[in-house]
C-alpha cells in the first residue's frame, strides 16, 4: 500500500492507505502498469490499476464493452476507465521525497560544495548499481531490453561525471551539475530526477513481481492461468480453495525439497543517520566504504529505496538430524524515517518506509 493524500468531493486532500486496485490489490504507482484509473461512474468510483485495465481490454477484444466488476455499469466501445490525474501527481511528489530529490534540487540550483556534489552522484550511482545487479539476479532475460540499456547508460554516465571531477578539477562545477541533471533527467523535462526515479521504480516493481514468482510459482502460474481465463456461463466458480492448495503447495517445496537451499533476508532499520549502513557494513565485513558492495554512509540521507547485499558468510543452522546447515544471509539496508521533516513530509516518509519494512 501507499500512503497518499486523495482529494473528495470538495477538492480537499487528506489521507488514505486504502488506494490500491480493487482487482489486483496491488498499489498505484508511477510506472504505466501502476498508474491509478477510476471507474466513471459517479456512483462508483472504484480504482483499478492500468494492468487490470488493460487485461481486460485484451479479454473483450475491440467487440466487447468493458463492465465495472462492482456497479456493472457497461461504458461505451473504446472507453475505459479514465487515470486519476491528481492521484498521479501525489504518487509522483512522493517518489519525489522517498528519492531525495529536493536535496539534488538544492545542490544544483545553488553554490555547493563541489565534494557534496560528488557524494551526491556516487549514492545515486551506487543505489542504481546496486537495483540493477539484484534485478540481474531475480529476472532471468536473456538478452538487455530497452530499460536495462537506460540504465546502463545512466550508471556510466554517472561514473564519468565522477571520474573527470576527479582529474579534472579546474573545470566548472556548473559543467558538471548540468551533465549529473542530463543523466537523471528525462529529455525536456523540468523535473530534476525524473528518469533516475521511474528507472528505480521499475526495478523495484520488476524485483518484487520476480521474487514472487521464484518463491510462490504455483501460486504466480495460478494468478496468471486465471487473468486469461475465459469464463463459461453464469455459474459462481469458486477459488479460494484453488489459491489456498496453490499456495500449500509452494510452501511445502520450499521446506521439503532437498535440493532447495534455503535463504533468509534481515533488514536493517531505523532513523535516518543512525548508523543503519555503517552497521550493515559491519555486518557484511567489507573492507572499504568506497567498494561498490559496500552501502553509502553520509551525514545526509544516503538509501532511497531498499538496497540488497549477500553476505559472504552464511548463518550456521543447527539440526539436529542433518546437522549443520548454511543458510545464506542477503541483508537490506533500508531507507531511513526523517523524523525531522515537516508534517506533510513526515507522513508522506512513514508511509513509505512503512512500504519498504513489509517487503
Amino acid at each position: 500500500m501507499v500512503t497518499v493524500r486523495n482529494p473528495d468531493n470538495n477538492g480537499e486532500v487528506h489521507t488514505n492507505e486504502n488506494n490500491v486496485c480493487t482487482m489486483c490489490l496491488g498499489s498505484f504507482g508511477i510506472i504505466d502498469e501502476t498508474i491509478p484509473r477510476q471507474c466513471i461512474n459517479e456512483n462508483c468510483r472504484q480504482k483499478f490499476c492500468s494492468k487490470c485495465v488493460s487485461h481486460i481490454r485484451i479479454y473483450n477484444g475491440n467487440n466487447r464493452p468493458f463492465q465495472c466488476m462492482y456497479c456493472l455499469k457497461e461504458y461505451p466501445i473504446n472507453c475505459y476507465p479514465e487515470e486519476i490525474d491528481i492521484l498521479k501527481q501525489q504518487l509522483w511528489n512522493d517518489k519525489v521525497i522517498k528519492y531525495g530529490i529536493e536535496r539534488t534540487k538544492h545542490l544544483l540550483i545553488t553554490n555547493c560544495d563541489p565534494k557534496e556534489l560528488d557524494f551526491d552522484i556516487d549514492c545515486r550511482r551506487r543505489q542504481l548499481l546496486n537495483l540493477f545487479s539484484t534485478h540481474k539476479r531475480f529476472c532471468k532475460e536473456t538478452h538487455a531490453n530497452e530499460t536495462d540499456i537506460e540504465i546502463e547508460n545512466m550508471i556510466n554516465q554517472l561514473s564519468n561525471i565522477i571520474i573527470h571531477s576527479k582529474y579534472h578539477a579546474s573545470n566548472s562545477i556548473e559543467l558538471y551539475k548540468m551533465l549529473y541533471r542530463q543523466a537523471i533527467s528525462l529529455p525536456d523535462s523540468d523535473d530534476i530526477g525524473s528518469l533516475y526515479i521511474r528507472l528505480c521504480e521499475q526495478l523495484s516493481v520488476d524485483i518484487s513481481n520476480n521474487e514472487f514468482s521464484s518463491i510462490f510459482p504455483n501460486t504466480h502460474k495460478k494468478m496468471n492461468d486465471w487473468m486469461y481465463e475465459q469464463a463459461v456461463g453464469e455459474e459462481f466458480q469458486p477459488k479460494l480453495y484453488h489459491v489456498i492448495n496453490a499456495i500449500e503447495q509452494d510452501l511445502v517445496s520450499q521446506w521439503s525439497n532437498p535440493s532447495v537451499t534455503p535463504s533468509t533476508s534481515i533488514g536493517v532499520i531505523g532513523y535516518t543517520n543512525a548508523g543503519k549502513s555503517s552497521l550493515l557494513n559491519r555486518l557484511l565485513g567489507v573492507s572499504s566504504l568506497n567498494d561498490d558492495q559496500a552501502a553509502p554512509i553520509g551525514s545526509m540521507k544516503t538509501t532511497y529505496s531498499a538496497l540488497r547485499f549477500n553476505r559472504k558468510e552464511p548463518l550456521i543452522y543447527h539440526h539436529s538430524i542433518n546437522r549443520n546447515i548454511q543458510i545464506p544471509v542477503t541483508l537490506v539496508d533500508i531507507q531511513g524515517h526523517d523524523k525531522n521533516r515537516t508534517s506533510d513530509n513526515n507522513m508522506i516518509e512513514a508511509g513509505n518506509y512503512h512500504n519498504e519494512i513489509k517487503r
